[in-house]
């Protein structure tokens, strides 16, 4: 599912630039960039007056929002937002326990950080950090050196050295940050290997970035077309979470009117749907495709989706009989808009050492190109 991801954003936007009547795709990127600042502008930066970064806290807002990351939890009104240009993502999910994990690395610093919200059945506390930390120091006790612990108005911070594994030098310094919010414990975990005096800032730089954005809901009697530009932009950002939210609302607007012009409606379902999956919500996944191809059971990608998540659902058989109906629909598809190659689809990595599968994703694959 996650490999086609850039093919489905690009339909998001081929479905505003194939409408004739509807607006044109520079009257939709400036309304989705005048949301943006809106965004920017309604957002309460984190402060730490015991340090002396609060000016490039502030030097950081003014910048352009390359690397921007945005990670929150599903029913909270705001998410954590921080820089991290030059990094590449490789996890932002949500794990089965409900934490929201979020993973990069920055191969030319070779810095990598992690950022965990995990919410708790009470107020999350500065002691509730350090206990925590506590706990992570004393199990790397016999492993770990140059511990330090250390508070500051926004975080608890510990830091350790692992200085080899298993006998090869290693030097690996870890910094944790927490922070309490709400009864969310915000977890930062930055790491990197033959650390060097006075690379810490390379953490830090990142932490001073930091803030907590309130994400609004949308205004009262927004459209459908409103909430499909809100999604998209958060789509686009790949914060599919935050996008599940203002898309299933456009989705219940148009199960009681359809407003939306056709390829907006696909793109809608579409990235519903995925954003479901990612997140690791398979039901609502599959609920949202079946109700896609209820209402149009010759749109190809809908099947196609189907296919994939039955794939994620470990169902083989069900997984090729919409495989097989995708293809067989594919001239249905958008103009200019290509079928994915299920061969190179992780969705279906499982199902590819089997002959039957993989001979199946062989021809289909032949038969699209």
């Amino acid at each position: 599912m996650k490999t086609k991801l850039a093919a489905m954003i690009a339909v998001a936007l081929f479905a505003a630039a194939a409408l004739g009547s509807a607006q044109s795709l520079e009257d939709l990127a400036k309304k989705e960039k005048e949301r943006r600042e809106k965004l920017k502008a309604e957002s309460k930066v984190i402060t730490d007056k015991d340090t002396a970064r609060n000016s490039r806290d502030a030097a950081a807002l003014t910048q352009p929002p390359e690397g921007r990351q945005r990670v929150g939890l599903e029913g909270k009104s705001w998410s954590v937002s921080f820089s991290l240009p030059g990094f590449e993502t490789s996890t932002n999910t949500v794990k089965a326990e409900g934490r929201r994990y979020f993973y990069a690395t920055n191969r030319k610093t070779g810095v990598n950080v992690s950022l965990t919200l995990e919410a708790t059945r009470q107020t999350a506390t500065k002691e509730g950090c350090r206990q925590y930390q506590q706990k992570v120091a004393k199990g790397n006790a016999s492993v770990a050196s140059d511990v330090e612990f250390s508070d500051s108005e926004r975080f608890s911070f510990l830091g350790f050295t692992l200085r080899e594994v298993q006998g090869h030098p290693l030097n690996q310094r870890y910094l944790r940050a927490c922070a309490p919010r709400e009864d969310v414990y915000v977890d930062f975990n930055f790491s990197k290997v033959q650390f060097a005096p006075g690379e810490e800032k390379l953490f830090m730089a990142i932490l001073d970035t930091a803030r907590f954005e309130d994400v609004p809901e949308p205004p009262r009697g927004a459209s459908a077309l409103d909430l499909w530009l809100e999604g998209s932009a958060l789509f686009r950002d790949r914060n599919y979470r935050g996008a599940i939210g203002p898309y299933a609302k456009a989705l219940e607007l148009e199960k009681k009117e359809r407003k939306l012009e056709r390829n907006y409606w696909y793109a809608l379902i579409d990235n519903l749907g995925m954003a479901y999956g990612i997140s690791g919500n398979l039901k609502d996944a599959k609920a949202t495709f079946e109700y896609g191809i209820s209402q149009d059971p010759q749109y190809p990608l809908f099947h196609y989706n189907m296919a994939c998540t039955y794939a994620e659902l470990n169902d083989k058989v069900n997984a090729m009989e919409q495989l097989t109906k995708a293809f067989e629909l594919r001239a249905n598809a958008i103009p200019g808009e290509k079928m994915p190659d299920p061969r190179k689809d992780d969705s279906f990595a499982r199902f590819m050492k089997d002959p039957e599968f993989s001979a199946l994703a062989e021809r289909l694959a032949k038969s699209a190109q």
